[in-house]
């Protein structure tokens, strides 16, 4: 049951407010996250050490390999290509070949002679 006494004074306490009888919870400002530091004491160990040279070296073997594929690659471009022009001469050779036995030929079956025709 509700029991509400219209003759008190709470004027003067101090725990009373005229706000909300609820306190506010207030946001604390967000912080960032601060970037991760590089550390130089993060390879003081020997170990450390070791597997740092081991990744630089890792690292300088595969760009070599790399570079080495690439200039083998680039070889054998080369040989292709000038194979290719090979390829081209030739058939073009050919075709002009083709063109003029075509044309004997068919010189020969025009000719009216035909039983004059060495064999």
């Amino acid at each position: 049951m509700l029991c509400i006494l219209l003759d008190e004074d709470d004027s003067h306490d101090v725990t009373w407010s005229y706000r909300s009888q609820k306190p506010r919870l207030q946001r604390s400002p967000r912080r960032r996250r601060a970037k991760p530091v590089r550390c130089l004491s993060h390879y003081s160990s020997k170990a450390d050490e070791r597997k740092k040279q081991q990744n630089k070296s890792a690292a300088t073997r595969y760009r070599e390999k790399k570079r080495s594929q690439e200039i083998e690659n680039e070889m054998l471009c080369s040989e292709l290509e000038r194979q290719n022009k090979q390829l081209r001469t030739c058939v073009h050779d050919m075709t002009k070949e083709v063109a003029v036995l075509r044309k004997l030929v068919i010189d020969i079956f025009r000719s009216p002679n035909i039983d004059s025709v060495p064999q």
